[in-house]
């Protein structure tokens, strides 16, 4: 029987880290990407209004 071979070891992550992406991006980018993703997902303009 032939042994499993894995090409990454457990925790490596492929691509882009979380920390990488985070570093690139300033907390108002941020926030105007979350504020985008709400609207898209039609909420009342109270409730957008509040998150502003």
């Amino acid at each position: 029987m032939q042994k499993t071979f894995r090409k990454y070891k457990r925790g490596e992550s492929i691509g882009r880290s979380t920390k990488k992406i985070l570093n690139a991006l300033t907390l108002d980018e941020m926030f105007d990407k979350f504020m985008t993703f709400k609207k898209t997902e039609a909420l009342a303009p109270r409730t957008i209004e509040e998150y502003v």
